[in-house]
């Protein structure tokens, strides 16, 4: 649940919102707030991220640009060694993406421009747990 209060002119305004759609495996989720005024000008916010539980402990990755269009970086940071694996795919649970590493330097280019416009759902996982991250393709 987000809760937020805002200062807006004279008024205060004060709003939550439960997100349903988080999945029971999820333990990150990103989120930023897109703010319209009343003429229909918007800004969004900076991303947040909210951690659940410590299932992820020790996997650390950033996914950007996200929105995306046709190339993804990848950036995780492990322990020198480690075995571990980049999967992608949509919210049908289609694999569009998978590679298998040994940590070295954790920097990876996916190319993104074969596919579909949408939602998708990056894991980065390694025998101690997975993390997760939803990335968007304009």
């Amino acid at each position: 649940m987000a809760s937020r209060t805002s200062n807006y002119g004279q008024y205060l305004i004060e709003y939550t919102f439960v997100d349903e759609s988080i999945s029971l495996i999820q333990n990150t989720v990103f989120y930023r707030l897109k703010q319209v005024d009343f003429d229909g000008a918007f800004e969004y916010s900076d991303i947040r991220v909210v951690r659940f539980d410590e299932l992820g402990r020790g996997i650390h990755f950033s996914a950007y640009p996200n929105p995306t269009t046709n190339e993804l970086s990848v950036m995780v940071s492990l322990s020198e060694g480690k075995a571990y694996q980049i999967e992608v795919t949509d919210l049908h649970g289609v694999k569009v993406h998978h590679e298998n590493h040994t940590f070295t330097n954790g920097i990876h280019k996916l190319n993104t421009s074969e596919w579909n416009s949408g939602m998708y759902i990056l894991q980065v996982a390694t025998d101690k747990g997975s993390k997760y991250v939803k990335v968007m393709k304009k």
